[in-house]
């Protein structure tokens, strides 16, 4: 019988191992993760608040890329003069240009885009013909991809 009983702590210990090894390693790499991502999270901020003193300090440094501007007044009414003070981002493609300004307005992302819409691709039938612009955008939750048709 005691012969029995100790196979039987044996077996059950050597299952039991590899189990909670395993739990014990999954909890490991989650905590690491987490580490790492509270770690970045503190670095980009810092990083961004840096950034931000620097410019609110010397006006005459200028960033270059995508930069939020504040809008204050924003509407959609065709007019386009709260954008004036936002740098557009062009991109040149033979006769085609596009213009693209990125602002915040309460939080949100907007953004003004112009073309010069010189391209003869319209059908009014049938929209997955004719030209389209890609917008892709993240955040915490994922990647967000919209696709705008143009329609006339």
């Amino acid at each position: 019988m005691k012969l029995k009983y100790q196979l039987l702590l044996l077996a059950l210990f050597s299952l039991l191992f590899p189990i909670t090894g395993w739990i014990t390693l999954r909890s490991i790499d989650k905590e690491f993760r987490q580490g790492i991502e509270r770690a970045s999270k503190s670095t980009l901020s810092t990083l961004k608040s840096s950034v931000q003193q620097l410019l609110i300090n010397n006006p005459a440094v200028k960033l270059d890329g995508f930069v939020l501007v504040d809008i204050n007044d924003f509407s959609l009414d065709g007019d386009t003069t709260e954008w004036s003070d936002v740098r557009a981002y062009n991109y040149t493609n033979n006769a085609s240009r596009l213009s693209v300004k990125t602002g915040s307005y309460h939080g949100k992302l907007v953004m003004l885009i112009i073309s010069n819409d010189a391209s003869i691709n319209i059908n009014s039938q049938d929209y997955s013909a004719n030209d389209h612009l890609i917008i892709a955008l993240a955040n915490k939750r994922g990647l967000f991809k919209y696709k705008l048709h143009r329609q006339a």
